[in-house]
């Protein structure tokens, strides 16, 4: 017996060994003695497969590995595990090899000491072992022969199951309207139903699938080039890339006309989600679908041509309309300054408020016809929603007066700070409604009130409410209204005139503010209009913005403009009206300009001559403002402040202007005011650039 076992460690491992707890120590101190402790190093042979072996061993240390011829069996580990014992019983050539995988100590019960000994009891002992194990063996043998006949007889059940099934599966495939096709994960076909057998013109399946593009007809959706093998959902499928309503164009000789396919894979699994290989793919027919998405996109296309067109339209009647408006009016502005009769001072008077009315409603199609288009962006700029409504009362009362309407206003104290918010846009909003109020009116008061309706930490929201004792609107055009064009109306004897444009632009501005525009109203009594502005509160600590002088622009329009604030200036425009009105115009305030006629000789004049300000139309002939104002900053002498002048008032062009390098933008018509006031943020610009001037 080994020194590192003594006999109460080895009966200790003996009684872990299930067939061993039958017996008492006594009887165990026995069979001790006719055994030994064996040491094997690791990749000893233990038991040769195919050779006697007269000895049990009993794992005490180690694993072993079991083998048949190479393949390994099973491994042991577990301290009383069991090895060779039957090859013992049957007195047989072993079926097995035993390996010692680890350094391994094994308990051996040589069975020829066992056989020898002339006790009695000792080999009692042995039988009842061998017995029991005899008993356990057969015990297995029996369970797996009667497991076979259950399972045999479960096998028939599930055989009768498995074909009802298939012909279930079979007839289902059959009256399916979506092609089916099964693949069995070696690019080969299984199945294909007769839906989609006749997609195809019932053309004859090729049973490999790489012949499939080119014999059945499987296209991109160019229509043009065949479908790649490998981008086929049957071969993505087997590589475990499944399509999900993959588009395909099927088209054939077989075929009057080809069809849009949608192509949806799966893998095949079994009940349990086992995968299997293979997999299946459904083709559904989806041409009348796919036909109606092409005629929504044309139609979608002509829509979105149309809207250019009339964009490209309107921007050119803008430049057309305004061009000579700009003539109109800058000249009569220029005639008022004339000694005139009275006569002809009203004459110039009527000039100027019809041109001005056209230049408005020109001005209020333009405008909703960007907000149509979605091209219109909302400014952050500090603006006081008090000084604009009381601008809009002064600018109304006189029309007000002539009506005998009184235009009052109830304007709380928050409303007089400052915030940020879109000014020009909210000019828009209200003086259309005033307009109206004034316009539908012929006596009475018109009440504009201001109070806060929600406020935080960031944002203020005020409610506008403008009240008229006007003619009213009926109920059932109170929706009306606010719809483009609408005239409530709309006789050849109707008394009040518009565009019909008003108040669905200003319904519509206040939206993209975030705010809301309603009505009330009852014919003969007057309206109430009611809008809520959004403006975000000023960050004092951030808000430096320094604005121009408040001074009174007619105190500047003298010769001696000039002098105080000298500068050379060259105007490119190819009118010759209007290069006559600003020319006199800038004569007005002392200058001498000089003028180029396209965007080249503008270009010219600036690599010839340092030039202070370009004053830049538009639209010219040869080369456009924006690109002679991008080459003028790029080769010109000096870098000057260039102005856009233009007719041109779409969406978008301002921010052209500012992107090619242009620092303000003045439209047409042009008024001395205008430029002036131009002229003094430019003064005030290079002053803050140049502050030791």
């Amino acid at each position: 017996m080994g020194t590192d076992y003594s006999p109460e460690k080895i009966i200790f491992v003996l009684k872990t060994a299930r067939l061993f707890t039958q017996f008492d120590e006594s009887q165990l101190n026995q069979l001790i003695n006719f055994a030994t402790v064996e040491h094997f190093k690791k990749n000893a042979r233990i038991i040769q497969e195919n050779e006697p072996n007269q000895n049990i061993y009993i794992l005490l240390k180690g694993t072993v590995s079991v083998y048949i011829g190479d393949e390994l069996i099973l491994k042991l580990r577990r301290k009383g595990d069991i090895i060779g014992e039957m090859s013992v019983i049957t007195q047989s050539l072993t079926t097995a090899s035993v390996i010692a995988a680890t350094p391994v100590d094994l308990f051996t019960i040589p069975s020829q000491n066992i056989y020898a000994s002339d006790q009695i009891e000792i080999r009692s002992l042995w039988y009842k072992l061998f017995s029991d194990i005899l008993a356990q063996k057969l015990s297995m043998t029996n369970k797996k022969v009667i497991g076979f006949q259950e399972a045999s007889a479960r096998l028939d059940q599930k055989k009768q199951e498995l074909i009802q099934k298939s012909m279930i599966l079979q007839s289902v495939l059959g009256s399916m309207s979506d092609g089916v096709v099964v693949t069995d994960g070696k690019n080969r076909v299984l199945h294909v139903n007769d839906a989609f057998v006749r997609m195809t013109g019932n053309i004859k399946i090729p049973a490999r699938i790489k012949d499939w593009p080119e014999k059945i007809g499987l296209f991109k959706p160019d229509k043009k080039n065949l479908c790649p093998v490998e981008e086929l959902p049957m071969i993505k499928a087997e590589k475990a890339i499944l399509a999900d309503a993959e588009e395909i164009y099927l088209k054939n000789d077989q075929m009057e006309t080809g069809i849009w396919l949608h192509a949806t894979s799966s893998l095949l699994k079994t009940d349990n989600g086992k995968k299997l290989t293979g997999g299946v793919v459904v083709f559904r027919d989806y041409t009348k679908k796919k036909l109606e998405e092409e005629a929504l996109i044309k139609a979608k296309e002509n829509a979105e041509a149309t809207a250019r067109a009339k964009s490209d339209f309107l921007s050119i009647m803008s430049h057309e309309l305004r061009t000579p408006l700009n003539g109109i009016l800058g000249m009569s502005d220029l005639l008022k300054k004339t000694p005139l009769t009275q006569e002809q001072a009203e004459y110039i008077d009527t000039i100027n408020k019809s041109g001005r009315a056209l230049l408005a409603k020109i001005r209020n199609v333009l405008y909703y016809n960007a907000l149509e288009s979605g091209n219109v962006s909302i400014k952050k700029e500090k603006l006081c929603l008090k000084q604009i409504l009381d601008q809009l009362i002064d600018f109304h009362r006189e029309t007000a007066r002539q009506k005998q309407i009184q235009i009052v206003s109830d304007i709380c104290s928050a409303a007089q700070a400052f915030y940020l918010g879109d000014e020009e846009k909210i000019i828009k909003i209200a003086d259309n409604i005033i307009d109206n109020a004034v316009k539908y009116s012929n006596s009475g008061t018109i009440n504009i009130v201001v109070t806060v309706k929600e406020q935080n930490e960031t944002s203020i929201k005020f409610l506008v409410k403008i009240k008229d004792s006007g003619i009213g609107i009926s109920s059932e055009h109170t929706r009306e209204i606010f719809q483009p064009f609408f005239q409530a109306d709309t006789s050849y004897s109707r008394q009040f005139e518009g565009t019909g444009l008003g108040l669905a632009a200003a319904k519509k501005t206040v939206e993209i503010l975030g705010g809301t525009l309603d009505v009330e109203s009852t014919p003969g009594q007057g309206s109430c209009f009611d809008f809520t502005l959004i403006l975000a509160r000023l960050d004092e600590k951030k808000d430096q913005t320094q604005s121009i002088p408040n001074l009174a622009i007619q105190s500047l329009i003298n010769a001696n403009y000039a002098l105080r604030n000298p500068l050379n200036i060259l105007v490119a425009e190819d009118n010759k009206v209007n290069q006559l009105l600003i020319k006199k115009i800038l004569s007005h305030l002392g200058y001498e300009i000089r003028i180029a006629e396209d965007g080249i000789q503008a270009l010219e004049a600036c690599r010839n001559t340092d030039f202070d300000l370009v004053l830049m139309d538009i639209q010219m002939p040869k080369m456009d403002g924006l690109e002679a104002a991008k080459q003028i900053l790029k080769d010109g002498r000096k870098k000057p402040q260039i102005v856009a002048l233009t007719a041109n008032t779409t969406a978008g062009i301002k921010d052209a202007c500012l992107a090619a390098g242009m620092v303000d933008y003045i439209s047409k018509p042009l008024d001395i005011e205008t430029l002036v006031f131009a002229l003094e943020k430019l003064s005030a610009r290079l002053l803050k650039s140049n502050p030791k001037n």
